[in-house]
Protein backbone atom coordinates (compact mmCIF):
# COMPACT_ATOMS: atom_id res chain seq x y z
CA UNK A 1 0.00 0.00 0.00
CA UNK A 2 1.27 3.42 -1.08
CA UNK A 3 0.92 5.99 1.34
CA UNK A 4 -0.11 9.19 0.24
CA UNK A 5 -1.40 12.89 1.23
CA UNK A 6 -5.06 13.80 0.81
CA UNK A 7 -4.79 16.31 -2.31
CA UNK A 8 -7.52 16.97 -5.16
CA UNK A 9 -7.18 18.10 -8.47
CA UNK A 10 -3.62 20.19 -8.92
CA UNK A 11 -1.99 18.89 -6.36
CA UNK A 12 -3.75 20.94 -3.69
CA UNK A 13 -4.88 19.52 -0.79
CA UNK A 14 -9.09 19.43 -0.13
CA UNK A 15 -10.00 22.07 2.41
CA UNK A 16 -10.88 20.91 5.92
CA UNK A 17 -7.79 18.09 6.53
CA UNK A 18 -4.72 18.20 7.39
CA UNK A 19 -1.38 16.56 6.79
CA UNK A 20 -0.38 14.08 9.37
CA UNK A 21 2.53 11.39 9.12
CA UNK A 22 0.84 8.40 9.42
CA UNK A 23 -3.27 9.59 9.73
CA UNK A 24 -2.99 9.95 5.44
CA UNK A 25 -4.64 8.36 2.62
CA UNK A 26 -3.63 5.07 1.18
CA UNK A 27 -3.85 3.96 -2.52
CA UNK A 28 -3.15 0.74 -3.99
CA UNK A 29 -0.29 0.45 -5.57
CA UNK A 30 -0.11 -2.74 -8.29
CA UNK A 31 3.45 -4.58 -7.81
CA UNK A 32 4.16 -6.68 -11.04
CA UNK A 33 6.99 -8.61 -10.82
CA UNK A 34 8.08 -12.10 -10.97
CA UNK A 35 8.48 -12.86 -7.22
CA UNK A 36 8.57 -16.57 -7.40
CA UNK A 37 12.32 -16.41 -8.60
CA UNK A 38 12.86 -13.76 -5.20
CA UNK A 39 15.42 -16.84 -4.08
CA UNK A 40 17.83 -16.86 -7.02
CA UNK A 41 17.97 -13.34 -7.34
CA UNK A 42 18.77 -12.53 -3.21
CA UNK A 43 21.63 -14.93 -3.68
CA UNK A 44 23.05 -13.36 -7.05
CA UNK A 45 23.18 -9.91 -4.35
CA UNK A 46 24.40 -11.55 -1.63
CA UNK A 47 27.80 -9.34 -1.15
CA UNK A 48 26.06 -6.22 -0.14
CA UNK A 49 26.17 -6.50 4.21
CA UNK A 50 22.98 -4.59 5.60
CA UNK A 51 22.98 -4.22 9.68
CA UNK A 52 20.03 -2.81 12.35
CA UNK A 53 21.76 -0.07 14.11
CA UNK A 54 18.46 0.79 16.03
CA UNK A 55 15.34 -0.11 16.73
CA UNK A 56 13.05 2.80 18.14
CA UNK A 57 10.31 1.34 20.72
CA UNK A 58 8.02 4.23 21.05
CA UNK A 59 7.36 5.94 24.20
CA UNK A 60 10.32 8.03 25.60
CA UNK A 61 12.48 6.44 22.76
CA UNK A 62 10.20 7.88 19.83
CA UNK A 63 8.98 6.25 16.96
CA UNK A 64 8.51 6.60 13.33
CA UNK A 65 11.55 8.53 11.93
CA UNK A 66 10.13 10.38 8.89
CA UNK A 67 12.94 11.21 7.31
CA UNK A 68 16.66 9.84 6.92
CA UNK A 69 19.28 10.39 9.01
CA UNK A 70 22.23 13.10 8.53
CA UNK A 71 26.03 11.83 9.02
CA UNK A 72 27.87 14.22 11.85
CA UNK A 73 31.34 15.28 11.54
CA UNK A 74 32.43 12.91 13.96
CA UNK A 75 30.65 9.83 12.13
CA UNK A 76 27.74 10.23 14.39
CA UNK A 77 24.31 9.78 12.87
CA UNK A 78 20.88 12.14 13.68
CA UNK A 79 17.87 12.45 13.10
CA UNK A 80 14.03 12.74 14.19
CA UNK A 81 11.09 10.40 14.41
CA UNK A 82 7.65 11.78 14.25
CA UNK A 83 6.10 10.41 17.40
CA UNK A 84 7.10 9.60 21.18
CA UNK A 85 9.71 11.38 23.40
CA UNK A 86 6.65 12.40 26.03
CA UNK A 87 2.97 11.13 27.03
CA UNK A 88 1.91 13.56 24.25
CA UNK A 89 3.83 11.96 21.38
CA UNK A 90 5.18 14.80 20.00
CA UNK A 91 8.73 13.20 18.33
CA UNK A 92 12.26 13.71 19.15
CA UNK A 93 15.55 14.04 17.90
CA UNK A 94 18.06 11.46 18.53
CA UNK A 95 22.10 11.34 18.29
CA UNK A 96 23.54 7.12 17.26
CA UNK A 97 27.20 6.96 17.69
CA UNK A 98 29.76 4.55 16.42
CA UNK A 99 30.99 1.73 18.38
CA UNK A 100 33.76 2.08 20.99
CA UNK A 101 37.29 0.35 20.23
CA UNK A 102 36.18 -3.06 20.73
CA UNK A 103 32.57 -2.64 20.69
CA UNK A 104 30.22 -3.87 18.41
CA UNK A 105 26.89 -1.65 18.85
CA UNK A 106 26.05 1.54 18.12
CA UNK A 107 24.62 4.08 20.80
CA UNK A 108 21.40 6.13 20.43
CA UNK A 109 20.87 8.85 22.75
CA UNK A 110 17.88 11.07 23.11
CA UNK A 111 18.79 15.21 22.57
CA UNK A 112 15.51 16.34 22.41
CA UNK A 113 11.73 15.85 23.25
CA UNK A 114 9.37 18.02 22.21
CA UNK A 115 6.78 19.19 24.14
CA UNK A 116 3.96 20.14 21.62
CA UNK A 117 2.25 23.42 21.58
CA UNK A 118 4.75 26.52 21.64
CA UNK A 119 7.35 24.39 21.36
CA UNK A 120 6.68 22.72 18.45
CA UNK A 121 5.72 18.65 17.71
CA UNK A 122 6.20 16.25 14.66
CA UNK A 123 9.44 17.19 13.39
CA UNK A 124 9.40 16.21 9.88
CA UNK A 125 12.62 16.55 6.87
CA UNK A 126 16.27 15.78 7.41
CA UNK A 127 18.47 18.11 10.02
CA UNK A 128 21.19 20.36 8.98
CA UNK A 129 24.12 21.41 10.56
CA UNK A 130 26.02 24.84 10.28
CA UNK A 131 29.85 25.24 10.74
CA UNK A 132 29.78 25.94 14.51
CA UNK A 133 27.63 22.24 14.75
CA UNK A 134 24.28 23.90 15.72
CA UNK A 135 21.47 21.20 14.24
CA UNK A 136 18.77 22.99 12.07
CA UNK A 137 15.28 21.58 11.45
CA UNK A 138 11.57 21.84 11.16
CA UNK A 139 8.32 21.05 12.92
CA UNK A 140 4.95 19.63 10.97
CA UNK A 141 2.95 21.28 13.68
CA UNK A 142 3.17 23.14 17.03
CA UNK A 143 4.20 27.00 17.34
CA UNK A 144 3.38 30.32 19.25
CA UNK A 145 1.18 31.51 16.29
CA UNK A 146 -1.86 30.62 13.91
CA UNK A 147 -5.30 29.20 13.32
CA UNK A 148 -4.12 25.57 12.12
CA UNK A 149 -4.98 22.67 14.20
CA UNK A 150 -2.28 21.97 16.59
CA UNK A 151 -0.43 24.90 15.42
CA UNK A 152 1.01 25.46 11.87
CA UNK A 153 4.62 24.44 12.42
CA UNK A 154 8.47 26.03 13.41
CA UNK A 155 11.95 26.34 12.56
CA UNK A 156 13.93 25.33 15.74
CA UNK A 157 17.76 25.32 16.34
CA UNK A 158 19.58 22.87 18.42
CA UNK A 159 23.22 24.07 20.10
CA UNK A 160 25.21 21.36 21.32
CA UNK A 161 26.34 21.13 25.05
CA UNK A 162 29.32 22.19 26.37
CA UNK A 163 30.68 18.39 27.72
CA UNK A 164 29.78 15.50 25.65
CA UNK A 165 26.95 14.01 27.77
CA UNK A 166 25.21 17.31 28.70
CA UNK A 167 21.87 18.41 27.18
CA UNK A 168 21.09 19.73 24.14
CA UNK A 169 19.59 23.41 24.16
CA UNK A 170 16.53 24.19 21.46
CA UNK A 171 15.73 27.20 20.45
CA UNK A 172 12.51 28.34 18.34
CA UNK A 173 13.43 30.45 15.56
CA UNK A 174 10.19 30.79 14.05
CA UNK A 175 6.42 29.79 14.31
CA UNK A 176 4.26 29.65 11.45
CA UNK A 177 1.46 31.31 10.89
CA UNK A 178 -0.69 29.93 8.51
CA UNK A 179 -2.36 31.84 5.69
CA UNK A 180 -0.17 34.14 3.25
CA UNK A 181 2.48 33.36 5.58
CA UNK A 182 2.48 29.46 5.02
CA UNK A 183 2.05 26.33 7.39
CA UNK A 184 3.41 22.90 7.37
CA UNK A 185 6.49 23.13 6.53
CA UNK A 186 7.40 19.10 6.13
CA UNK A 187 11.18 19.14 4.09
CA UNK A 188 14.60 19.93 5.56
CA UNK A 189 16.28 23.52 5.36
CA UNK A 190 18.95 24.88 3.22
CA UNK A 191 21.77 26.52 4.95
CA UNK A 192 23.03 29.69 2.64
CA UNK A 193 26.52 31.02 2.90
CA UNK A 194 24.83 34.41 4.37
CA UNK A 195 23.72 31.85 7.43
CA UNK A 196 20.17 32.00 6.13
CA UNK A 197 17.65 29.40 6.49
CA UNK A 198 15.74 28.35 2.93
CA UNK A 199 12.62 25.94 3.17
CA UNK A 200 8.96 25.07 1.71
CA UNK A 201 5.93 25.13 3.54
CA UNK A 202 3.30 22.61 1.85
CA UNK A 203 0.40 24.12 2.69
CA UNK A 204 -0.73 28.21 3.29
CA UNK A 205 0.31 31.18 1.13
CA UNK A 206 -2.44 33.71 -0.75
CA UNK A 207 -3.87 30.79 -3.32
CA UNK A 208 -8.21 30.89 -3.14
CA UNK A 209 -7.93 27.22 -2.62
CA UNK A 210 -8.72 25.34 1.08
CA UNK A 211 -5.63 26.10 3.38
CA UNK A 212 -3.44 27.49 0.15
CA UNK A 213 -1.40 25.75 -1.97
CA UNK A 214 2.33 26.82 -0.18
CA UNK A 215 5.36 28.92 -0.15
CA UNK A 216 8.93 29.02 -0.12
CA UNK A 217 10.20 31.17 2.39
CA UNK A 218 14.12 32.77 3.94
CA UNK A 219 15.00 33.41 7.43
CA UNK A 220 17.61 36.02 7.77
CA UNK A 221 19.49 35.30 11.06
CA UNK A 222 19.53 38.70 13.51
CA UNK A 223 22.88 40.51 13.44
CA UNK A 224 23.63 39.54 17.12
CA UNK A 225 23.57 36.30 18.79
CA UNK A 226 19.97 35.82 20.53
CA UNK A 227 18.27 38.70 18.38
CA UNK A 228 14.94 38.10 15.87
CA UNK A 229 15.18 35.95 13.04
CA UNK A 230 13.42 37.75 10.37
CA UNK A 231 11.49 35.52 7.99
CA UNK A 232 10.54 36.53 4.27
CA UNK A 233 8.47 34.50 1.76
CA UNK A 234 10.63 34.49 -1.62
CA UNK A 235 7.41 32.71 -3.57
CA UNK A 236 3.66 32.82 -2.98
CA UNK A 237 2.21 29.88 -5.11
CA UNK A 238 -1.04 31.93 -6.11
CA UNK A 239 -2.24 29.41 -9.07
CA UNK A 240 -1.60 25.73 -9.22
CA UNK A 241 -0.10 26.55 -13.06
CA UNK A 242 3.02 28.43 -11.20
CA UNK A 243 3.41 24.52 -8.64
CA UNK A 244 2.06 23.44 -5.77
CA UNK A 245 2.72 21.78 -2.47
CA UNK A 246 6.40 21.56 -2.15
CA UNK A 247 7.58 19.10 0.15
CA UNK A 248 11.17 18.40 -0.81
CA UNK A 249 14.59 19.92 0.44
CA UNK A 250 15.74 23.01 -1.95
CA UNK A 251 19.25 22.79 -3.24
CA UNK A 252 21.35 25.47 -4.11
CA UNK A 253 24.48 25.95 -6.67
CA UNK A 254 27.89 28.21 -6.47
CA UNK A 255 25.90 31.65 -7.80
CA UNK A 256 23.54 30.89 -5.42
CA UNK A 257 20.58 29.88 -7.86
CA UNK A 258 18.21 27.88 -5.90
CA UNK A 259 16.50 24.64 -7.11
CA UNK A 260 13.34 22.83 -5.92
CA UNK A 261 10.20 20.43 -6.37
CA UNK A 262 6.56 20.90 -6.29
CA UNK A 263 4.52 17.79 -5.87
CA UNK A 264 1.68 19.25 -7.77
CA UNK A 265 0.78 21.76 -10.15
CA UNK A 266 2.51 22.94 -13.23
CA UNK A 267 1.25 22.64 -17.18
CA UNK A 268 -0.10 18.62 -16.29
CA UNK A 269 -1.03 18.99 -12.70
CA UNK A 270 1.89 16.31 -12.08
CA UNK A 271 4.57 18.81 -9.79
CA UNK A 272 7.31 20.88 -11.20
CA UNK A 273 11.07 21.47 -10.76
CA UNK A 274 11.76 24.88 -10.43
CA UNK A 275 14.84 27.44 -9.44
CA UNK A 276 14.98 30.37 -7.63
CA UNK A 277 17.38 33.51 -8.92
CA UNK A 278 18.61 36.05 -5.86
CA UNK A 279 17.72 39.46 -6.45
CA UNK A 280 19.90 41.90 -8.29
CA UNK A 281 21.96 44.16 -6.42
CA UNK A 282 19.34 47.54 -5.03
CA UNK A 283 16.41 44.73 -5.55
CA UNK A 284 14.57 42.26 -3.07
CA UNK A 285 12.16 40.05 -4.94
CA UNK A 286 13.37 36.65 -6.06
CA UNK A 287 12.90 35.24 -9.71
CA UNK A 288 10.86 32.05 -10.24
CA UNK A 289 10.91 30.12 -13.11
CA UNK A 290 10.03 27.18 -13.54
CA UNK A 291 12.15 24.39 -15.94
CA UNK A 292 10.22 21.39 -16.05
CA UNK A 293 6.64 19.97 -16.19
CA UNK A 294 6.20 16.24 -14.98
CA UNK A 295 3.85 14.83 -17.96
CA UNK A 296 2.84 11.38 -15.77
CA UNK A 297 3.39 7.94 -17.16
CA UNK A 298 6.37 6.99 -18.22
CA UNK A 299 7.57 9.90 -17.85
CA UNK A 300 7.47 10.08 -13.71
CA UNK A 301 5.40 12.27 -11.34
CA UNK A 302 4.59 13.67 -8.04
CA UNK A 303 8.23 14.25 -7.37
CA UNK A 304 7.84 13.58 -3.00
CA UNK A 305 10.32 14.26 -0.35
CA UNK A 306 13.19 12.80 -2.49
CA UNK A 307 14.88 16.17 -3.39
CA UNK A 308 16.84 16.95 -5.88
CA UNK A 309 20.45 16.17 -6.44
CA UNK A 310 23.48 18.93 -8.49
CA UNK A 311 26.21 17.25 -10.30
CA UNK A 312 27.94 18.09 -13.22
CA UNK A 313 25.32 20.94 -14.08
CA UNK A 314 22.51 18.72 -14.48
CA UNK A 315 19.65 17.67 -11.57
CA UNK A 316 18.97 14.07 -10.72
CA UNK A 317 16.19 12.95 -9.03
CA UNK A 318 13.40 10.32 -7.92
CA UNK A 319 9.78 10.11 -8.87
CA UNK A 320 7.46 7.65 -6.71
CA UNK A 321 4.94 8.21 -9.15
CA UNK A 322 4.86 7.45 -13.21
CA UNK A 323 4.04 3.48 -13.21
CA UNK A 324 6.38 2.46 -10.39
CA UNK A 325 8.18 5.40 -10.27
CA UNK A 326 11.51 6.58 -11.77
CA UNK A 327 15.12 8.08 -11.30
CA UNK A 328 15.63 11.21 -13.66
CA UNK A 329 18.06 13.69 -15.17
CA UNK A 330 17.49 17.23 -16.05
CA UNK A 331 19.95 18.65 -18.69
CA UNK A 332 19.93 22.92 -19.32
CA UNK A 333 18.70 23.80 -22.39
CA UNK A 334 20.73 26.30 -24.37
CA UNK A 335 18.51 28.44 -25.22
CA UNK A 336 15.03 29.09 -23.28
CA UNK A 337 13.48 27.95 -19.87
CA UNK A 338 12.61 24.28 -20.04
CA UNK A 339 15.75 21.44 -19.09
CA UNK A 340 15.77 18.21 -20.84
CA UNK A 341 14.58 15.18 -19.28
CA UNK A 342 15.95 11.86 -19.53
CA UNK A 343 14.84 8.78 -17.58
CA UNK A 344 17.30 6.98 -16.03
CA UNK A 345 15.47 3.91 -14.71
CA UNK A 346 11.43 2.82 -14.59
CA UNK A 347 10.66 0.54 -11.80
CA UNK A 348 8.94 -2.47 -12.42
CA UNK A 349 7.77 -2.94 -9.05
CA UNK A 350 7.71 -6.67 -7.09
CA UNK A 351 10.99 -7.63 -6.54
CA UNK A 352 12.26 -4.57 -8.18
CA UNK A 353 10.79 -1.76 -6.21
CA UNK A 354 8.72 0.41 -6.41
CA UNK A 355 7.58 4.38 -5.37
CA UNK A 356 11.52 5.53 -5.68
CA UNK A 357 12.13 8.54 -2.51
CA UNK A 358 15.65 10.58 -3.24
CA UNK A 359 19.23 9.36 -4.33
CA UNK A 360 23.34 10.09 -3.78
CA UNK A 361 25.95 9.76 -6.03
CA UNK A 362 28.90 7.82 -4.65
CA UNK A 363 32.71 9.42 -5.69
CA UNK A 364 32.91 6.61 -8.92
CA UNK A 365 29.20 8.21 -9.92
CA UNK A 366 27.52 5.22 -8.96
CA UNK A 367 23.70 6.43 -7.81
CA UNK A 368 22.15 4.81 -4.47
CA UNK A 369 18.57 5.10 -3.49
CA UNK A 370 15.75 3.19 -1.67
CA UNK A 371 12.04 2.60 -2.82
CA UNK A 372 9.42 2.95 -0.03
CA UNK A 373 7.19 0.26 -1.80
CA UNK A 374 8.03 -3.28 -3.15
CA UNK A 375 11.43 -5.86 -3.11
CA UNK A 376 9.37 -8.84 -1.83
CA UNK A 377 6.19 -10.33 -0.71
CA UNK A 378 6.29 -8.50 2.53
CA UNK A 379 6.16 -5.24 0.10
CA UNK A 380 8.85 -3.20 2.53
CA UNK A 381 10.71 -1.94 -0.18
CA UNK A 382 14.23 -2.04 -1.38
CA UNK A 383 18.09 -0.47 -1.20
CA UNK A 384 19.24 0.06 -4.95
CA UNK A 385 22.05 0.63 -7.19
CA UNK A 386 22.05 2.48 -10.21
CA UNK A 387 25.06 2.35 -12.94
CA UNK A 388 25.56 4.29 -15.98
CA UNK A 389 25.47 2.28 -19.35
CA UNK A 390 27.99 1.98 -21.57
CA UNK A 391 25.25 2.11 -24.00
CA UNK A 392 22.06 3.02 -24.41
CA UNK A 393 20.37 5.71 -22.22
CA UNK A 394 18.93 3.06 -19.05
CA UNK A 395 21.22 2.68 -16.31
CA UNK A 396 21.88 -1.16 -14.99
CA UNK A 397 19.63 -1.28 -11.73
CA UNK A 398 20.73 -3.81 -8.74
CA UNK A 399 18.62 -4.27 -5.74
CA UNK A 400 21.37 -4.12 -3.02
CA UNK A 401 18.64 -5.02 0.00
CA UNK A 402 15.06 -6.32 0.19
CA UNK A 403 13.25 -5.26 3.43
CA UNK A 404 11.74 -8.54 3.26
CA UNK A 405 11.27 -8.91 7.29
CA UNK A 406 9.95 -5.96 8.96
CA UNK A 407 12.24 -7.39 11.94
CA UNK A 408 15.17 -5.00 10.01
CA UNK A 409 12.79 -2.05 9.09
CA UNK A 410 10.01 -1.69 6.75
CA UNK A 411 9.42 0.84 4.63
CA UNK A 412 13.07 2.90 3.85
CA UNK A 413 12.20 6.93 4.83
CA UNK A 414 13.49 9.21 2.12
CA UNK A 415 17.11 9.96 1.00
CA UNK A 416 20.13 7.99 2.20
CA UNK A 417 23.47 9.30 4.33
CA UNK A 418 26.77 8.20 2.55
CA UNK A 419 29.96 7.94 4.70
CA UNK A 420 33.90 8.67 3.54
CA UNK A 421 34.19 4.77 3.03
CA UNK A 422 31.19 4.03 1.11
CA UNK A 423 28.59 2.93 4.00
CA UNK A 424 25.04 3.44 3.72
CA UNK A 425 22.87 4.77 6.10
CA UNK A 426 19.01 5.76 6.94
CA UNK A 427 15.88 4.88 8.27
CA UNK A 428 12.74 2.91 8.46
CA UNK A 429 9.61 4.24 9.56
CA UNK A 430 8.06 1.03 10.43
CA UNK A 431 9.16 -2.39 11.39
CA UNK A 432 12.34 -3.68 13.98
CA UNK A 433 12.18 -5.27 17.08
CA UNK A 434 10.32 -2.10 18.88
CA UNK A 435 7.28 -2.08 20.97
CA UNK A 436 4.12 -4.02 19.66
CA UNK A 437 1.75 -2.85 22.36
CA UNK A 438 2.79 1.03 21.00
CA UNK A 439 3.48 0.62 17.35
CA UNK A 440 2.40 -2.69 16.68
CA UNK A 441 -0.79 -1.56 14.01
CA UNK A 442 2.92 -0.53 12.10
CA UNK A 443 4.94 -3.68 12.11
CA UNK A 444 6.67 -1.62 15.56
CA UNK A 445 8.41 1.44 15.39
CA UNK A 446 10.86 2.05 12.98
CA UNK A 447 14.75 1.72 12.79
CA UNK A 448 17.72 2.89 11.59
CA UNK A 449 20.34 0.86 9.81
CA UNK A 450 23.43 0.94 7.84
CA UNK A 451 24.14 -1.02 4.49
CA UNK A 452 27.68 -1.86 3.17
CA UNK A 453 27.97 -2.53 -0.51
Amino acid sequence: MLRVREYAGSGVRRAGTRMRLLKTIVMAATLAGPLAALSHMDAAIAAPVFKRLHSFTGGQDGAFPPSSVTLGKSGSLYGATGFGGTAGNFGTVFEMTPPATGQKNWRERIIYRFQGTADGARPFGRLIFDAAGHIYGVTQDGGLDGGCFNGCGTVYMLTKPQSGNGSWTKTTLYSFKGGKDGSDPVAGLLLGTDGSLYGVTVQGGSAPVGTGIGTVFQLVPPRQPGGTWVKKTLVDFTAAKLGANPNAMLIADSTGLIYGTTSGGGNFDLGTVFTLKPPAAGQTKWTHTIIHHFKGGTSGSSPYYGGLVLKSGALFGTTPQGGHGTVFKLTPPATGNLWKETVLYRFKGGADGASAFGIVFNRAGEIFGGTALGGGTDDGGTIYKLVRPTTGKLWTHTVLHRFSTSLNGHRPSPGLALGGDGTLYGATEQGGTGNPSLCGDFRFCGTVFQLKP
